[in-house]
């Protein structure tokens, strides 16, 4: 009789266990954060209802919300929060099977938030580098144009050198060119949204010097110890572009001939 009723009590728990599986697997989640659209920070203690099904959950210690068993539709989620500070409302859709993420955002929006790690300057050369950044949230306000900028002074921002990356939240990645060799740049991220600019951590980098010009100061350092400006036939030399000099050859940005045939060196 004890084994039949162990036996009864296992059936009982796996047929439940099935059912929470089904039921589970039929219905879907939804998840986010709510944040003060003011500062941009987590707003604990708010009320989330999914409107028309008394479905509701507030929000933990840090604006952290999750509602599950949700049956697969669209719904528009209400946010409330005070009398003093505006809720907000948005549409989302619901999957079987699936974790929905929504975030939200009630006062006024703020500006975007961007990260401050992950973003490096990488594949520098004497003209070129590359960057990128990741906006991190909108702040309540779509962001309309994202990017880097640069400068050779500290604190770069959109008026000086940019590069244009698109347009919305998340990472992005970025092509400097058009840069001096042998120089040092500041750089940071940028995103402008309905609320203004923002800019992530600053960073430096300088670039390597540039290989012409190396070869260029070689040049000058044969034309100085050999009496250049008493040769037969110093034509550009030191006035104009290397490659223009007379006796010089040059092939992808290097010097790779010197022909100073008879010219009393």
């Amino acid at each position: 009789m004890k084994a039949i009723k162990i036996i009864l009590t296992g059936i009982i728990v796996l047929s439940l266990t099935f059912s929470n599986i089904v039921y589970a697997q039929s219905t879907g989640t939804l998840t986010g954060t709510v944040y003060d659209g003011s500062t941009g920070d987590p707003y604990p203690g708010v009320q989330l209802e999914i409107q028309g099904t008394g479905i509701g959950v507030i929000t933990n210690i840090e604006g952290q919300y999750t509602i599950i068993n949700i049956p697969p539709g669209t719904y528009q989620v209400a946010v409330t929060a005070f009398i003093s500070l505006p809720g907000a409302i948005n549409t989302v859709t619901i999957n079987a099977g699936e974790t929905t993420v929504q975030d939200f955002w009630i006062g006024d929006p703020a500006l975007p938030v961007i990260s401050l790690t992950g973003t490096t300057v990488s594949n520098i050369t004497s003209g070129t580098a590359e960057s990128g950044g990741n906006i991190i949230t909108d702040a309540g306000s779509p962001v309309t144009r994202r990017g880097v900028c640069w400068s050779t002074s500290p604190n770069p921002t959109t008026t000086n050198d940019t590069t244009w990356n698109g347009e919305g939240i998340g990472e992005f990645d970025s092509y400097l060119s058009d840069l001096s060799g042998n120089t040092t740049y500041y750089l940071r991220a940028y995103a402008v949204n309905g609320v203004g600019t923002a800019y992530g951590q600053e960073m430096s980098f300088t670039t390597l010097t540039n290989e012409r010009q190396i070869d260029s100061l070689a040049l000058v350092g044969l034309y100085s110890s050999t009496n250049g400006p008493g040769w037969m036939n110093n034509s550009n030399w030191l006035t104009g572009p290397i490659d223009t000099w007379y006796g010089i050859t040059v092939i992808n940005d290097r010097v790779t001939r010197i022909f100073l045939n008879q010219n009393n060196m």
